[in-house]
């Protein structure tokens, strides 16, 4: 079952659990992926007023559009929502595999042959490094130019204490692994005060701070902080293709799917 709230996207399985939802989704929900994924839809364990408002005008048996009302940026907005089934299709397809060809039968459906990393889009957002941290400095001199992150405070705190890094150290001398925490690390686990924190890198962290929320919503200095953060590109995954690994490799003709799209008329 595919649910879709103009470009926010939500897909169920037969037993109505979420197989995926976009970031779009999220951010109207207030929710966050972990808080969705792979749990059924129905029963989220929230009250959040847009879940609940999603959840009753996306009905079993609604028919076409249904308007839904909304709540972002502390405004009502209407919406219009959509159900449809995705039927997977089964049949008999010749794969070029090196020299010879092999006839294989393939199950595709929608969400199957959507690229994971950008949901169908063929473009990925990127975080400009510059936009969040001043080489020059150490963590403790302000390094760090994410709104929020001032020097003393504890998010600064959880880096400069992490034992990661030097904090009197300019980000410019860090080496490829203290670059790596600061930047990409996930899921690490440390002790500050002696207490057990998780560790992430500036990267995920904000994506989880602000990528995931409603642009509109933001204060005015966060949403233009994004504007100049994040930039957008071509899906390093699909290269733009907007396909999963499975559809690209399948081919007719020697041409995949993408290939026959790119060709003129």
């Amino acid at each position: 079952i595919l649910e879709s709230v103009e470009d926010g996207v939500l897909v169920l399985s037969a037993a109505g659990d979420v197989m995926l939802v976009s970031h779009r989704m999220l951010s109207l929900l207030g929710l966050a992926k972990d808080d969705v994924q792979g749990k059924p839809w129905r029963d989220l364990s929230t009250s959040a007023p847009n879940y609940m408002a999603l959840r009753d005008g996306l009905r079993d048996d609604m028919q076409g559009k249904q308007e839904i009302t909304l709540r972002v940026g502390g405004e009502e907005r209407i919406y219009a929502g959509r159900r449809r089934s995705l039927l997977s299709g089964k049949g008999a397809v010749t794969i070029d595999k090196g020299e010879g060809k092999q006839v294989e039968r393939k199950s595709f459906s929608v969400n199957g042959g959507m690229c994971p990393h950008c949901e169908g889009m063929g473009t990925a957002t990127d975080i400009s490094i510059a936009e969040v941290v001043d080489e020059s400095k150490s963590l403790n001199d302000g390094a760090i130019t994410v709104p929020g992150y001032k020097p003393g405070g504890w998010s600064v705190r959880l880096f400069s204490e992490s034992g990661y890094f030097d904090p009197d150290k300019p980000v410019a001398d860090f080496d490829e692994k203290e670059r790596h925490y600061l930047l990409y690390a996930e899921g690490e686990k440390v002790k500050i005060n002696g207490t057990n924190i998780t560790f992430d890198g500036l990267i995920p962290r904000i994506r989880r701070s602000f990528l995931s929320k409603d642009r509109d919503a933001m204060q005015k200095h966060i949403r233009e902080f994004v504007d100049r953060a994040v930039v957008f590109t071509t899906c390093p995954e699909c290269e733009g293709t907007r396909l999963n690994t499975a559809a690209r490799s399948s081919l007719i003709a020697g041409k995949s799917i993408a290939d026959v799209c790119a060709l003129q008329i």
